[in-house]
């Protein structure tokens, strides 16, 4: 049967005649949606990246403690104790206090592009001062 558009009116007086009304329902779409999803995921693998980079750091920090405590060990151990330099461990420990503010402070600058009707069309964030990530 060949499809005609009619008002809402003459449906009304149509179903009320007794016609059976199948009305079609086609599923919404979003513009730019798949735009959104592929920068979503762009979004987690760089947060997986900067994960396994401070893992990476953690590893290499513990390995550095590890044979810093080995070596007080041994230093207490031997017969004409020397003083211990922690002037390395110090440095260590004085970077992951920095990390640690760096990042509680991280700060951005949104900017939102929108169309005629309001909708958001872009939205960038840019971080503000000096981060480390």
């Amino acid at each position: 049967m060949a499809e005609k558009p009619i008002t809402l009116a003459e449906l009304r007086k149509l179903t009320e005649e007794g016609a059976e009304v199948e009305i079609e329902r086609r599923p919404a779409q979003i513009e730019r949606f798949g735009e959104l999803v592929e920068a979503l995921k762009q979004m987690v693998a760089n947060e997986a990246e900067r994960i396994r980079a401070d893992i990476t750091r953690n590893q290499t920090n513990l390995e550095i403690l590890a044979s810093l405590q080995a070596m007080v060990r041994k230093q207490a151990q031997s017969p004409k104790q020397q003083p211990v330099d922690f002037a390395p461990l110090v440095a260590i420990l004085d970077d992951m206090r920095m990390e640690r503010e760096i990042r509680e402070q991280a700060a951005y600058k949104f900017e939102i592009s929108r169309d005629g009707r309001g909708f958001a069309q872009e939205i960038t964030a840019t971080p503000i001062g000096e981060t480390q990530h």
